[in-house]
């Protein structure tokens, strides 16, 4: 082994040990440092956001992350690497703090998930789509509208559901556009339930 490759190695064995003592220790994750991917067992993030079917509300995650909650989140939702069920409900998680950065991060994740078709991939997409239509705003109705066109009925139903959450009424024209065509009960429901809520049925 090189002097440059032990050296590596060495840094490597502090940071995991690093790691390992912060997540015992109960502590607050701070916003940047050792790298997200890396959640212990014990780490109180990764307790929060480990429980199927569950998203802690703001103040649990605040209480959890130091610095910034939407810059830890966002990098856990951008972290292939991360454990699949905490990036889904980090993913979700972003959906409690609606800012210009969240928004851009989940209509990224949006358009870069949109052509996927099985597996994990739609599950984190459905999640996306639906914390963009949690924090609304600028521009999210027209990154979910793509996926009403999804093969998959659940990506449909859920992109229904997030633009009618948007409160955006440029929602509604996309939201008759799709009821015109779809075959689907259950996502015809959900665009039925979303104009409700949009004024616009």
């Amino acid at each position: 082994m090189t002097r440059r490759a032990a050296h590596f190695a060495g840094y490597a064995a502090v940071v995991a040990l690093a790691v390992a003592a912060w997540g015992a220790a109960g502590a607050p994750w701070p916003a940047s440092g050792v790298a997200r991917s890396v959640l212990v067992p014990g780490d109180p993030l990764r307790d929060l956001l480990g429980g199927v079917d569950y998203v802690p509300d703001r103040a649990a995650l605040d209480g959890a992350i130091a610095g910034s909650p939407t810059d830890v989140l966002v990098a856990l939702a951008q972290d292939a690497a991360a454990d699949p069920g905490v990036r889904v409900r980090a993913v979700r998680a972003l959906g409690l703090y609606p800012s210009d950065a969240t928004r851009s991060a989940l209509a990224a994740l949006v358009a870069a998930l949109r052509s996927s078709e099985a597996g994990y991939d739609l599950v984190l997409l459905r999640a996306a789509l639906l914390s963009l239509g949690a924090v609304g705003g600028a521009g999210a109705a027209a990154a979910i509208a793509p996926a009403l066109h999804h093969p998959s009925k659940d990506i449909r139903a859920a992109a229904a559901t997030a633009l009618g959450a948007t409160g955006d009424k440029d929602a509604v024209a996309y939201l008759y556009e799709q009821l015109a065509t779809e075959q689907d009960e259950l996502v015809r429901q959900a665009i039925s339930e979303a104009l409700r809520r949009l004024g616009g049925g």
